[in-house]
């Protein structure tokens, strides 16, 4: 469990630096005592008052959240700072009917109502949650397990969002929006330690470089935390946490109706992990029947003596001996242009973006040479482009149309290496036993997958304003999308 103590904040504006320090009741100290536990939730709740109103860009102009009529909930940047979450799992926590379980980041689930998520070992499939950040839609979910910061806010839309959005979504959308670069001089600071060697430290800094015409915006974080298991192998801590991220903006005016926002940004995540502690062992099934192939049989035909109780859920103690990892690193870089026409206003969105999984795995979680090596690394590149034009809200007949192209192509390569110990482990019938060793033993197998993805689209929506208490809303898409591969 982590303890997260206070953090320290500070705010500049133009050339006045104010130095702010906060103990973020929110980030207090949890504890198994239920009066501590009682303070917590207390404090969580603190977090919620005084946040002022929510602005939304659900249907693609900014309007106050209470008056969208759209299943949705808004989760606002000063509420995920003030509850100390950092990452989408965490912020799923904040919001209802929105799930997300990752066994790591590329197997990662999204529901919304329960909807969402294909089977998560296909990579030519996108899932029916679309991930946005500032307008850009990412083709892998698990491109988003990165740290998110500085953000403005969070909209978790639920329901079909395709007359709305460039790629279709059929489940929902989470919609993030970070902060833009300001021209009053702005720091933000904070720094949080706790159990386990955790720490963060994340900061912001934002500017003018031409009075009234170019600022800029820079955001950095770093986060580790030590592992919770203990690998008795080689006494180092296991599922460990290192995420590493920044973000560099650029906001140009060149004129009053024109606005230019450049985006740049990278993460690197890496991690001693994903290892399973085995904390239960079945030997028996419901008739009285022995299972006669389970984990201490194994253990035993190995001449393998478990070194920790595997009925001691609490015991946090794993022995392998197979290199792990969970490292991925995402990049992007994207130009966001929209231009005032006065009754409504033209976008323009265009990225480009780099996600790269690299896993390795002990995949029979002992110290034995049963699996020397396994994993499917996966190297995503996509590009999108995106053009809408959207009325400005409040009219007899608002709209908004656009067009949308989405390229993307996913190598993958999949590896895994028996060793000398892999016969006996996975099979106890064999009559010839050197015969399955010679098979087993540096046996190999290699995949290689490369689906790639070409989408095109075009969607509207119309809204007529009947009279001040009735609005008849309709919308239109066109989609078409070619997948090849191997």
């Amino acid at each position: 469990m982590i303890t997260r103590t206070s953090f320290i904040r500070f705010a500049g504006a133009g050339s006045a630096l104010g130095l702010v320090l906060a103990a973020n009741a929110a980030l207090a100290a949890e504890s198994a005592d239920a009066a501590d536990a009682a303070s917590a939730t207390e404090a969580a709740d603190a977090a919620y008052e005084n946040i002022g109103e929510i602005t939304v860009t659900a249907r693609r102009r900014e309007e106050r959240a209470q008056d969208v009529p759209i299943a949705l909930s808004a989760v606002s940047g000063e509420i995920i700072e003030r509850t100390g979450n950092v990452n989408l799992v965490q912020i799923a926590d904040l919001t209802p009917s929105l799930v997300i379980r990752n066994n790591n980041a590329r197997n990662t689930f999204v529901n919304i109502r329960g909807l969402g998520s294909n089977s998560d070992q296909n990579d030519g499939l996108e899932i029916g949650v679309g991930f946005y950040v500032d307008d850009v839609y990412y083709g892998r979910i698990g491109a988003s397990q990165f740290d998110l910061i500085d953000l403005e806010r969070v909209e978790i839309l639920r329901g079909p969002q395709g007359t709305l959005f460039g790629k279709n979504t059929t489940a929902g959308a989470i919609n993030i929006t970070t902060r833009a670069p300001t021209f009053e001089t702005e720091f933000r600071g904070e720094a949080t330690l706790g159990e386990r060697g955790y720490h963060q430290v994340r900061g912001t800094l934002s500017g003018p470089l031409i009075e009234d015409k170019v600022a800029y915006r820079l955001t950095l974080s770093d986060t580790h935390s030590d592992g919770l298991l203990t690998n008795l192998y080689n006494g180092r801590k296991a599922n460990d946490y290192d995420n590493f991220s920044v973000r560099g903006q650029l906001l140009i005016l060149p004129t009053e109706d024109i606005s230019i926002r450049l985006s740049g940004d990278y993460s690197k995540q890496t991690s001693y992990s994903r290892i399973t502690s085995i904390v239960g062992v079945f030997t028996q099934f419901d008739n009285g029947a022995a299972n006669t192939n389970n984990f201490f049989d194994r253990a035993a035909r190995a001449g393998y003596d478990i070194p920790y109780d595997v009925n001691d859920p609490f015991g946090r103690k794993v022995a392998f001996n197979a290199p792990i990892q969970a490292d991925m690193e995402g990049y992007g870089v994207s130009g966001k242009v929209d231009w005032d026409l006065g009754n409504a206003t033209l976008t323009s969105v265009t990225a480009y973006r780099w996600w790269d999984w690299y896993p390795l795995n002990d995949q029979d979680n002992t110290p034995l040479s049963v699996t020397l090596r396994g994993g499917t690394t996966n190297w995503q590149r996509q590009f999108s482009q995106e053009v809408r034009l959207a009325s400005q809200g409040e009219r007899r007949l608002d709209y908004v149309v656009g067009l949308y192209y989405f390229w993307q192509v996913i190598h993958g390569l999949g590896q895994y290496q028996q060793g000398p110990d892999s016969a006996v482990w996975n099979n106890h019938t064999y009559a010839n036993r050197d015969l399955a060793n010679y098979a087993y033993t540096n046996f190999e197998s290699d995949s290689i997958i490369e689906p790639r993805t070409k989408s095109y689209a075009a969607f509207g929506q119309l809204t007529w304003r009947a009279t001040d208490a009735l609005a008849v809303t309709a919308g239109l898409r066109f989609t078409h999308e070619d997948k090849t591969g191997l």
